[in-house]
């Protein structure tokens, strides 16, 4: 992200506009986002300013997990402190990645997760759990059954 122009906020917030859209949905106004921001309940940042951090007492939600690579997977969970909560939300079939090694990272990154035994549930969601539009949901589940990938 430092090649974009602006300071830390000012880069983030194109990827920070989703997450403000589903507070409005949530609470039913335009200004849930900014308020909870303003309160401190929500704190948002990428994995680029993450190193250097400790997050502690807090729940961390990392979205988007399959366009992350293994490194910055690992930069995020060795951030967390006591008292922490974490959830890996990803589709491994809507990756943005080219390159195998990089599309390989949140396979991995689960794969050590579910060694390490009872501290991590892991949850598969499959075609019944789609909530997008029937036509989203028809194309998603016809691209799975011919075996088409991107």
């Amino acid at each position: 992200m430092g090649f974009l122009p602006g300071n830390a906020r000012e880069k983030s917030q194109p990827y920070e506009a989703p997450y403000a859209e589903i507070c409005t949905e949530l609470f039913g106004r335009g200004d849930a986002y900014r308020i909870l921001r303003g309160r401190e309940v929500i704190e948002f940042t990428t994995t680029s300013f993450i190193r250097g951090v400790t997050l502690s007492d807090c729940v961390v939600v990392l979205d988007e997990a399959q366009n992350c690579t293994l490194h910055e997977l690992d930069s995020v969970f060795t951030r967390l402190g006591e008292n922490c909560r974490v959830v890996f939300s990803g589709d491994y079939s809507q990756t943005d990645f080219v390159r195998d090694a990089d599309k390989r990272g949140l396979g991995e990154f689960m794969r050590v997760l579910d060694a390490m035994g009872p501290w991590f549930q892991h949850v598969e969601f499959g075609e019944d759990d789609v909530v997008r539009s029937k036509i989203v949901k028809d194309y998603l589940i016809t691209k799975r059954r011919l075996g088409v990938s991107t």
